[in-house]
């Protein structure tokens, strides 16, 4: 039996599936077209017009509503929480600001703590030379995993 690309293709997926599904992907397997059995064509589809208005409306959501971030690091200098922490942690920024006004620095409200992040890495080697820069300054800072800002906007359609 000569086996065609997607037929393949469909057999190595099968592979993956739980061996308590091997009849289900037996039938699946057998009922793989053959290269003969496939009838060049056009497919039509008819779809409710407001289908295409949803997702142009979905796609305004997403561009008003897209972020200029993406995934990245950046090394925090200072978490707490209780009185007092709000405060404490603009003053940390602005140090840091001082200190270091070349590194943007951020403070956030995370779930129950008052965080500074410093730094938009977008690689971890990125974020080590800043902690290796900062580390005298700020002792016990740390590389976090975080959402940075940057010039480049990702695709959010």
């Amino acid at each position: 039996m000569h086996n065609t690309y997607a037929q393949l293709n469909f057999i190595e997926q099968m592979k993956s599936i739980d061996s308590n599904q091997v009849d289900t992907t037996m039938l699946a397997i057998d009922t793989v077209p053959s290269i003969d059995s496939i009838i060049e064509g056009e497919l039509l589809i008819s779809a409710d017009t407001r289908l295409n208005e949803m997702i142009q409306k979905q796609k305004q959501i997403n561009e008003k509503n897209c972020p200029n971030l993406v995934k990245g690091y950046r090394v925090q200098i200072y978490s707490a929480n209780g009185a007092g922490s709000n405060q404490k942690a603009r003053e940390i920024r602005t140090k840091f600001l001082t200190i270091f006004p070349e590194i943007p620095a951020y403070q956030n409200f995370d779930q129950t703590d008052f965080k500074v992040r410093v730094g938009n890495c977008r690689s971890k080697l990125e974020a080590e030379r800043i902690k290796k820069e900062i580390n005298q300054e700020f002792p016990g800072c740390f590389i976090v995993p975080d959402f940075i800002e940057t010039e480049v906007t990702k695709d959010c359609q």
